[in-house]
């Protein structure tokens, strides 16, 4: 199972900035930044950050971020979208979740899961940010074909989006045709390492 999955791909770790990823366009069918936001300068400098990192998303790609925030940590909520020194004596750029729903909106992408916080004994929040980015500009060739079938993940990303989406619902025990439960499991799709 997962193991011959893991065995069957070659990792290459290339160290640089973030805000100047050296790939192209589209690169990616997945982002993944865990803890890594935080370390921004400012709200300008996240900014620049997320967007360089949308912009090597390809369309129905996800956009997986764990980072610091004020969500759910006493005294820090009017600290939203600067660095502050938190509890556990670390500086971070911390957000809340106004500035994530915002800059969502910005980037055209939309919650693939509801916005998560773990409040690590009110030392430090961590948010997990999951979001989807949609197919617009695509041809239908370039996604396999998008069937408008009226099923929101096949209008956003594709048939092979909604074959894992399937897939991953199956596994949690729900019903692919029962909509709210469906959306209730969402869970982020299965991607292929393009070539």
């Amino acid at each position: 199972g997962v193991l011959a999955l893991v065995g069957a791909f070659s990792y290459i770790f290339i160290v640089g900035d973030v805000e100047l990823l050296p790939w192209s366009d589209h690169a990616f069918d997945a982002v993944i930044s865990s803890a890594v936001l935080h370390f921004a300068d400012s709200r300008q400098h996240f900014e620049q950050m997320v967007a360089e990192m949308w912009r090597v998303l390809a369309p129905g790609g996800l956009l997986f971020a764990r980072l610091a925030s004020t969500i759910g940590l006493e005294g820090f909520g009017a600290h939203a979208g600067q660095r502050v020194r938190l509890p556990d004596g670390s500086d971070r750029f911390v957000v809340d979740e106004a500035i994530l729903l915002e800059t969502t909106s910005q980037l055209g992408g939309r919650l693939a899961d509801p916005i998560k916080t773990t409040n690590v004994q009110n030392q430090r929040a961590m948010t997990t940010w999951c979001v989807l980015k949609g197919l617009r500009g695509r041809s239908e060739a370039q996604v396999g074909g998008v069937e408008a079938v009226g099923a929101r993940d096949r209008e956003c990303f594709g048939e092979r989006g909604h074959q894992a989406q399937q897939v991953l619902a199956r596994l949690d025990g729900a019903d692919v045709e029962d909509e709210p439960r469906r959306q209730a499991v969402a869970r982020p799709h299965i991607f292929e390492p393009r070539a």
